[in-house]
C-alpha cells in the first residue's frame, strides 16, 4: 500500500480502520493520564498531588495494556491460531466466514469444488471451516479479554498497594480508631463499624445478563473477518466488564469506571459513524430542508443554503486522475457517462453483479474496465489476487458486500449531477477539501471527548458523590498517611 495523503485520509475516513483508532486512543491515553497529573495539581495539597499521581500510573498501565491487546494481540493470536491449528487441519483461513456460512446454492455460497480448489483437493465440510474460523475469533479475542480485564486490573491494584503500603497503614488507622474510641469516656463503644460485613452494604451488586459477554463475543465472529472493529468491540466490551467488576476497592470507582469504559465504547465504535453522516449530509446537500424526509420537519426546518459538495466517496477515488477525468467527460456528454450505463445494466441481480465484477477486470494490471467497480476496489469493497498463472483476478475467498458496490454506483452518479459545467478544476478542490476538513473534524470532536470532555465528566461526578476529586483507591492511604504527621 501507497502511503500518500489519499490514502491517509481514506484509512481516517474508515470508521473500522485501525489508523483510526490508534489516532483515538492516543487521545485517549494522553486525556486521561494528562487528567489525572491536572486535577492533582488543582488541589495544591500533598493529599491532592499524591493522589493525582497513583491515579495516572493506574490510568497509564490500563489504556496502554488496553492498546496492546486492541493492536498486538489481537493479529499475534490469530497468526498463532492460523499457523497452528489452521494448517493441522489443512484448511485456509482466508476463506470469508460469510462466504461459508451461505447455503449451497446462493450467490458467492462455496461449493464442493470451492472446498477442494482451496484445499488441495481434500474435501471439507462448511461446518469444520465454520467452527474453525468460529474458534479463532474467540481463541484471539477471550484471551486478550481475560488477561486485560482481570489480570491487568489485579497487576493495577497490587502495584498501587505495594508502592502507598496501603495495608500495613490501613492496621496503623484501624488502630488508632480503636484507641481513640478507648479513651472517650462518654463513647458507647459498638464493634459494628469495624465489622467488614457491614462495611460492604454499599457495594455495588451486579446481576442478571448485562455482563454476559459470550454471546456477543460469538455473534461477532460471523462478521470479524470484514472487519477488524467486529472483534475490538467484543474485546473492548469484555475488557470494560471486566474492569467494572475488578476495580472494587470502593463503590465509587465502579461507578466512574461504568462511566468511563461507556464513554469509550461510545466514541470508540459509534459516535464517529454518526458524526460522519452528519457532516456528509450537510455538505452534500443544496439545501438544509433536503437532508430531511419527513414532511412536517421539512416544514420546520428554515431555507439555508449548504455547500453541495457531495463527499460521499472514498478520499482515493475523489482524488484519482481516471475519476476526475470521467467527470469531465460525463459534463461535456450531458451528465452521461458509459460506465454508469454498462454497470447499471448488469446490476439487475446480484448473480450477473458478480459475473460482471469477475469478467471485467484486465489480468496484467488488476484493473476494472468499468471505474465503478475500479472505484470499488480502492474503497476497499473488492479484493483482487494473483492466482497459479501469476494473472491478477477477483479474490474468489473474499465476500464481496453487492449492496456497497451498488453505493457507490449512486455516488458516482451524484457526484457528476452535481459538478458545475465550468471550473470543473475548482469543483474538484473544493470537495477534496472540504472533505479533508469533515474527517479532522469528525476525529477532532471524538478525541475532544475522549481526552478532555469525559475525563473531566468523571471528575466532576467524584467531586460532586465525595466532595474531593482524590482517586478512591488511596483515599484510605491517604487518611493513614496524614495520621503519621
Amino acid at each position: 500500500m501507497n502511503i500518500n495523503l489519499p490514502t491517509v485520509f481514506s484509512q481516517l475516513n474508515n470508521t473500522s480502520s485501525l489508523w483510526l483508532f490508534g489516532v483515538k486512543d492516543a487521545a485517549d491515553v494522553t486525556g486521561r493520564v494528562g487528567m489525572a497529573y491536572h486535577e492533582g495539581y488543582k488541589g495544591r495539597t500533598q493529599e491532592s498531588i499524591e493522589s493525582g499521581k497513583h491515579e495516572a500510573r493506574e490510568r497509564f498501565i490500563d489504556e496502554v495494556g488496553g492498546t496492546i491487546a486492541w493492536l498486538g494481540g489481537v493479529p499475534l493470536f490469530r497468526c498463532i491460531y492460523n499457523k497452528t491449528v489452521f494448517n493441522w487441519l489443512k484448511l485456509d483461513p482466508q476463506i470469508h466466514l460469510k462466504k461459508i456460512l451461505l447455503k449451497e446454492g446462493k450467490v458467492q455460497a462455496f461449493t464442493r469444488n470451492d472446498f477442494d480448489k482451496f484445499n488441495n483437493n481434500l474435501l471439507k465440510s462448511a461446518n469444520k471451516y465454520s467452527n474453525t474460523h468460529i474458534g479463532k475469533v474467540l481463541f484471539s479475542t477471550v484471551i486478550p479479554c481475560l488477561t486485560i480485564a482481570f489480570a491487568l486490573p489485579k497487576l493495577n491494584k497490587w502495584l498501587t498497594s505495594a508502592i502507598t503500603g496501603k495495608e500495613q497503614e490501613q492496621k496503623v488507622l484501624t488502630a488508632r480508631k480503636l484507641n481513640a474510641v478507648k479513651l472517650s469516656k462518654n463513647a458507647e463503644v459498638t464493634f459494628s463499624a469495624f465489622n467488614s460485613k457491614s462495611g460492604n452494604k454499599d457495594q455495588i451488586k451486579f446481576k442478571g445478563r448485562f455482563f454476559d459477554i459470550p454471546g456477543k463475543i460469538i455473534k461477532a465472529a460471523q462478521d470479524s473477518q470484514l472487519s477488524p472493529v467486529n472483534s475490538m468491540l467484543a474485546i473492548d466490551l469484555g475488557i470494560s466488564s471486566g474492569r467494572v467488576f475488578s476495580y472494587d476497592r470502593k463503590p465509587q470507582e465502579r461507578y466512574e469506571t461504568a462511566f468511563k469504559e461507556a464513554g469509550i465504547i461510545f466514541f470508540f465504535f459509534v459516535a464517529g459513524d454518526y458524526i460522519k453522516k452528519g457532516i456528509e449530509g450537510l455538505v452534500s446537500n443544496k439545501n438544509l430542508k433536503d437532508i430531511f424526509t419527513n414532511e412536517k420537519i421539512k416544514n420546520i426546518v428554515p431555507k439555508i443554503k449548504l455547500p453541495n459538495m457531495p463527499i460521499y466517496l472514498d478520499p482515493k477515488v475523489i482524488e484519482d486522475t481516471a475519476f476526475k477525468d470521467i467527470v469531465k467527460n460525463s459534463k461535456i456528454n450531458g451528465n452521461k457517462c458509459s460506465h454508469l450505463d454498462e454497470f447499471a445494466k448488469n446490476m439487475v441481480d446480484e448473480k450477473q453483479l458478480i459475473n460482471f465484477i469477475n469478467n471485467n477486470i484486465d489480468n496484467k494490471t488488476g484493473k476494472f474496465n468499468n471505474y465503478v467497480l475500479e472505484a470499488a476496489k480502492n474503497s476497499g469493497l473488492i479484493k483482487i489476487e494473483k492466482d497459479n498463472k501469476g494473472n491478477l483476478v477477483v479474490n474468489s475467498k473474499k465476500y464481496i458486500e453487492t449492496e456497497q458496490v451498488k453505493t457507490v454506483f449512486e455516488h458516482i452518479k451524484g457526484y457528476i449531477n452535481a459538478a458545475p459545467t465550468e471550473n470543473l478544476e475548482n469543483f474538484f478542490k473544493k470537495t477534496r477539501n472540504t472533505q479533508r476538513a469533515g474527517i479532522i473534524l469528525n476525529i477532532a470532536i471524538c478525541n475532544i471527548f475522549l481526552g478532555y470532555i469525559l475525563p473531566k465528566m468523571q471528575y466532576l461526578f467524584r467531586e460532586k458523590k465525595t466532595g474531593s476529586n482524590i482517586f478512591p483507591a488511596v483515599q484510605d492511604h491517604l487518611a493513614a498517611k496524614s495520621l503519621y504527621n
